[in-house]
């Protein structure tokens, strides 16, 4: 009952909030767009776009890019400021009194530049879906199966009993696809214990499983699969240059 009271109460407070919030945003955009008809679009733009980047952070909670997780939550704090600048400027405005001149013109900005946001965010969102290249797919023109996330590679390395390295090679092995498997944890481990790297043996392999899976893959896209930054992806794959090989998928 206590639980049930709360969210009662939660969800009488947002609403509350919202139609308070909406009616004074609405007040302001009119001093703006005088059409009331049409000036309800103004708060209308900046509690979507609140609501649009809540529910992005959702979907980007376990990505790993924090790039992502930024750039929503940049974007749910600007246009929450935006919503606050608006109700604070309603209460301290005169009923009827015209904005000046720079404060209309701000305001005139935000639908545009709230739509072009919002249409990244749409980009960031969809390019979440794996294009896997041509090069990885096989002859049936399947795409191979997916790698283990970074956070696989993490509970992997991570979760083991120190002083045991042959069990941390047994289980990756088993992530990674059969073509490579023998090859790709040794050359990581000796990537590590010849150039002194402190990044563990399963993000290193993970960087180069990628790389192998998608040559076409950027530099920031190493680096999330490897879960390391990216100018440690760079020395991996330097590292790995000099040695001369390639790892092959088949």
């Amino acid at each position: 009952m206590a639980i049930l009271l709360a969210v009662a109460t939660a969800a009488g407070i947002a609403i509350a909030a919202f139609v308070l919030s909406f009616s004074a945003l609405w007040d302001v955009a009119t001093r703006v767009w005088p059409n009331r008809h049409l000036s309800w679009l103004g708060p209308a733009v900046v509690d979507a776009t609140i609501l649009q980047a809540t529910v992005s952070l959702l979907v980007v909670a376990h990505s790993a890019k924090p790039g992502e997780r930024r750039y929503f939550w940049s974007l749910l704090v600007g246009a929450a400021a935006t919503s606050i600048a608006g109700n604070a400027l309603h209460a301290i405005t005169p009923p009827n009194q015209p904005l000046t001149p720079v404060v209309a013109a701000l305001i005139a900005c935000i639908p545009p530049i709230f739509l072009c946001l919002s249409t990244h965010s749409v980009v960031v969102l969809t390019r979440r879906v794996a294009r896997r290249p041509a090069a990885a797919r096989g002859a049936t023109g399947t795409a191979p199966e997916p790698l283990a996330e970074a956070s696989n590679f993490d509970e992997v390395e991570d979760g083991l009993p120190v002083g045991n390295p042959e069990l941390v090679e047994d289980i990756t092995a088993a992530l990674v696809p059969a073509a490579t498997r023998e090859t790709v944890i040794s050359r990581a481990r000796r990537i590590r214990e010849e150039h002194g790297l402190a990044t563990g043996t399963a993000k290193i392999a993970a960087v180069l499983m990628h790389r192998a899976t998608y040559p076409e893959a950027s530099l920031r896209e190493l680096a999330a699969a490897g879960n390391v930054h990216h100018n440690t992806a760079k020395k991996i794959l330097e590292v790995d240059a000099d040695r001369g090989a390639d790892l092959t998928l088949v």
